[in-house]
């Protein structure tokens, strides 16, 4: 005899059955979900390999920047990356995106040496000094580290009044002999200059901006006067006639193009300076790498100050020895390219090469010439240099701008 079931069962096993199969459901969903975020995961990381692959390969070869797109495994799709450098003031901004764009990376980026070769115009590893048939006079606590080229009447360990030369002398092996002019700059660097002094305003002046330098143009905007707890990063030009940056003002990679440009004391930050006549730095200053100073008249670098990039003086004009038209104070340093046309009072520390024209101690008895007094140069391959004297060198990585999904 068949047993009888109760119907009141049917709706409690409709219900089991329907929490059992939400429950697979959702069991499935989640190996579904777990696996996406993973293969999303796997993803982001072969891209984010595969773009430091190509820094990698653009710091040893720049010249792969003259395609648009480059594919890193010829059996792997995946790997073409697309590729864009622009210039930026002195440096330049390298792009390298997924092909799809959904992930990118923008360094900022300038030479791992100063100049090419290892001899004669343009090989100076710490210190360049014009031969004009003269000495160059090194007097007070004066080193020079690494090779340096000099004037064919070499070096001079001599006094300014009661002070005398208590560095360390040169070795013979680390001199060479200079020429008579200074190793000029590259046309692309003086004509992209020339286009940043030309800058013409295009965007409203706002207190506070921040653009990408992916796919964007730069914004430029009017800050003529005097620029007070602002704010300003990435791909960004400041243009003016006069243009004083207070210490509170916030600023990082950004360019400033004016007449005359001056940085507040204590001020903190990275800025390029391109000044058609006068640039100073003022003291306790500290202008982190990928910052620069130029000037076609003028340059100052203030007592106790950091300058991490370059500081160049294109003078081209007559130089009146009474005053210099480059002055780096006594307690400042420098990380990077120091390149003077005209008239130079070099003191303080230089990590890197320095370019000089003309060195002329000034002091309140009067001025000497062809003298470096308490002034150390330290030739050095551990900072970036600008691209002012070669753009065919191996890059150097001076600062990552953004990492964005």
């Amino acid at each position: 005899m068949a047993k009888k079931i109760r119907a009141s069962v049917l709706p409690t096993t409709l219900v089991v059955a329907l929490l059992m199969a939400v429950a697979v459901m959702g069991l499935l969903s989640l190996y579904q979900t777990d696996l996406l975020f993973f293969a999303r995961a796997n993803y982001i990381r072969d891209q984010r390999d595969n773009i430091a692959s190509m820094f990698v390969l653009y710091r040893l070869d720049p010249a792969i920047a003259k395609d648009t797109t480059y594919q890193l495994y010829d059996t792997l799709p995946s790997s073409r990356m697309s590729i864009l450098r622009r210039e930026w003031g002195l440096y330049e901004v390298v792009t390298v995106a997924s092909e799809r764009g959904d992930l990118h990376r923008s360094c900022i980026m300038g030479l791992a040496c100063a100049a090419p070769g290892k001899g004669g115009s343009g090989g100076a590893k710490a210190l360049w000094y014009n031969d004009n048939n003269n000495a160059l006079t090194l007097t007070g606590n004066s080193n020079i580290e690494n090779e340096a080229w000099l004037p064919r009447g070499g070096v001079i360990y001599g006094q300014m009044q009661s002070v005398f030369f208590t560095g360390n002398k040169l070795m013979p092996a680390q001199i060479h002999q200079s020429e008579a002019v200074l190793p000029k700059p590259t046309l692309q660097s003086c004509a992209a200059i020339d286009r940043l002094l030309r800058a013409q305003p295009d965007t409203p002046f706002t207190e506070s901006l921040t653009r990408s330098f992916y796919r964007r143009q730069a914004a430029v905007m009017w800050v003529d006067g005097n620029l007070a707890g602002c704010a300003f990063a990435g791909n960004v030009i400041l243009t003016g006639d006069r243009v004083h940056v207070d210490r509170s003002t916030h600023l990082t990679g950004v360019v400033i193009a004016a007449r005359r440009v001056s940085i507040g004391d204590g001020f903190k930050g990275s800025v390029q300076i391109f000044a058609r006549d006068t640039a100073l730095v003022g003291e306790g200053v500290h202008l982190k790498a990928p910052s620069g100073v130029y000037a076609r008249s003028y340059v100052e670098l203030g007592e106790g100050s950091l300058l991490e990039g370059y500081m160049i003086v294109d003078f081209d004009g007559k130089v009146d020895r009474r005053k210099p038209n480059c002055r780096k104070a006594r307690t400042s340093r420098l990380r990077g390219l120091l390149y003077a046309r005209g008239i130079t009072q070099l003191q303080g520390i230089t990590v890197g090469s320095a370019y000089v024209e003309k060195a002329t101690y000034y002091s309140s008895h009067g001025y000497y010439e062809d003298m470096l007094y308490d002034a150390s140069i330290v030739g050095s391959e551990q900072v970036v240099y600008p691209l002012w004297l070669d753009e065919r060198s191996e890059r150097k990585e001076a600062a990552v701008m953004s990492y964005e999904l």
